[in-house]
């Protein structure tokens, strides 16, 4: 509860920061068991009958993926990101080369920006759909051999930010 606490304060201070946290709900459809021709000298052109229904199952997002992450995944983002901003201020203070990941803020959609982030809940979530209706495009992040802001992560300070956790975090 203690590192749960620690996380949530290091998301909000992100988000006073300026930090903006969405994510795109996703649905999935399955199907089972899956449908295939046995006898392959069947003609693709003419029907094709089978004497049962697959089964088809559609999973909808849930409440709380349309809510933000969920308090596991909030520690070990924000852990993360304690790392290697960490990392980042370690190699700025000893004058050591690493590449510096960064991004910009969107350029030319002020007021679009001023009403997304005045959406903001007070941990910098928002639902990604404010973020399209208002026709706002994110320039893609970069890496440079200088700290630079990265916008969307709420980092605006000289130290910048590095990626120097692993990367298969990214894909649990």
């Amino acid at each position: 509860s203690t590192l749960h606490r620690l996380s949530a304060a290091l998301e909000r201070k992100r988000a006073e920061g300026g930090a903006l946290f969405w994510s795109f709900s996703s649905s999935s459809v399955s199907v089972s068991p899956r449908i295939q021709h046995i006898n392959l000298a069947i003609d693709p052109t003419s029907p094709t009958f089978y004497s049962t229904s697959p089964n088809i199952a559609l999973q909808l997002p849930s409440q709380q993926a349309l809510g933000g992450s969920s308090p596991a995944s909030t520690l070990v983002a924000e852990f993360m990101v304690l790392a290697n901003r960490t990392a980042a201020q370690f190699c700025v203070e000893h004058n050591l080369p690493v590449p510096y990941r960064s991004q910009r803020r969107p350029a030319g959609v002020e007021n679009a920006l001023e009403e997304v982030m005045a959406l903001r809940s007070s941990n910098g979530q928002i639902d990604a759909i404010e973020i399209l209706k208002r026709g706002i495009t994110f320039t893609a992040a970069s890496d440079g051999i200088a700290p630079l802001p990265h916008w969307p992560m709420g980092i605006q300070d000289q130290f910048g930010y590095v990626k120097a956790t692993s990367p298969l975090r990214r894909y649990s």
